[in-house]
């Protein structure tokens, strides 16, 4: 089958680089041996016309003179690549802050992808709220089935959208490499992610690490990735004294990534949302818990008490209390690690692949059916 997946979000994008791009790839270097993929993407400046990564063929809208432009461009080129016909399938990313409207625009089966709790991240910008909010249940609305990572995820879409149509609950999956890692015990808790202050709630972290001054004498919190709120970030811990507590060693990959979460204690992520939470499935690959909020898919990533903790969303004194008792009771720290490595072993990217494409093959074959 032809498949055309429009996301805005790609791996090396500086701006974003999210879980869902991750995913996406994964899925696809596996099913491009199969079928014949093309992904349209937002540009940054630098990026080509179009280039081909271990198999997958990125389109890149233009031109990206900066964010707001990229957004714009890419919009407009996904409207127009999903009204051509040049494919058999489309997979649509939605996003509330630059929708492609591919549902309304496509004669042929779109499926809506959802990634996240998009009604909570339409709220994001309260002025303009009202009209994002309007325009994604619109939008979603004009798509012929849905993909959702989390069955929380699936029962938001249900409930905000209305819908009845085919919905696949397809979890991702993670790294094969992370489970060779020997687990080990040195004195920090890891943040690993796009340094988003409001999705990521890291105004929550740096709340919660404050309260907890007098409590964790030697213990360093280190944050590992980049984003657009770095700056915010530093100027938030250079404010509160909590400078010499913290660490930032940029975006790891590889074998870098896999040695900080063997090494650290817990990973900590006070997410206000996420479609599933793929570092919370990467630190149960490497036998580490996870301490955050009890958010619509990060619920479904990390089983509260069995694989690690979940407090109440926004609750900094529960989430700072959850990790003292992360530190100080080394039973219960190494016990959640070991149900999450356990459980992450279900979680194969192969098996995520192979979900997607039973579930193309199925869209499709009702399509068919429909029209004779």
């Amino acid at each position: 089958m032809r498949i055309l997946h429009l996301s805005y979000d790609h791996i090396n994008n500086p701006w974003l680089g999210g879980g869902g791009a991750k995913i996406l790839h994964e899925v696809y270097r596996r099913l491009r041996k199969r079928h014949e993929v093309t992904v349209l993407t937002g540009a940054w400046p630098g990026v080509p016309a179009w280039e081909v990564i271990d198999g997958v063929r990125y389109s890149y809208a233009h031109p990206a003179l900066g964010r707001i432009t990229s957004r714009l461009s890419y919009a407009g080129r996904g409207g127009l690549a999903a009204s051509s016909g040049r494919c058999d399938l489309i997979v649509d990313d939605v996003s509330p802050f630059s929708p492609t409207f591919a549902g309304a625009l496509s004669r042929r089966p779109c499926i809506a992808s959802v990634l996240l709790d998009l009604f909570s991240s339409a709220r994001k910008h309260p002025i303009i709220a009202p009209i994002a909010l309007s325009l994604l249940k619109w939008n979603l609305n004009r798509h012929n089935s849905f993909i959702v990572l989390s069955p929380s995820l699936e029962g938001l879409v249900r409930e905000k959208v209305g819908t009845d149509r085919a919905v696949a609950v397809i979890p991702p999956g993670v790294d094969d490499e992370l489970f060779e890692a020997r687990p080990q015990e040195e004195g920090f808790l890891l943040f690993l992610g796009r340094l988003d202050m409001n999705h990521k709630g890291l105004d929550c972290l740096v709340s919660a690490w404050d309260l907890l001054k007098e409590r964790r004498k030697g213990l360093e919190l280190v944050i590992a990735g980049g984003g657009p709120d770095e700056g915010q970030l530093r100027e938030m811990l250079r404010r509160r004294g909590l400078t010499d507590s913290v660490k930032f060693v940029g975006w790891v990959k590889g074998s870098a990534k896999a040695d900080v979460l063997r090494k650290c204690l817990a990973v900590c992520m006070p997410s206000r949302r996420e479609g599933w939470g793929i570092v919370a499935l990467e630190a149960a690959a490497c036998g580490k818990p996870t301490v955050g909020f009890d958010v619509v898919g990060l619920r479904d990533a990390v089983l509260n008490g069995q694989t690690g903790l979940l407090v109440p969303c926004e609750d900094v004194t529960a989430l700072a209390d959850a990790i003292m008792r992360i530190i100080d009771d080394v039973a219960l720290r190494r016990s959640l690690g070991d149900n999450a490595r356990e459980r992450a072993r279900d979680f194969t990217w192969d098996k995520t692949a192979r979900r997607y494409e039973s579930f193309f093959e199925q869209v499709l074959s009702q399509r068919h059916g429909a029209q004779r």
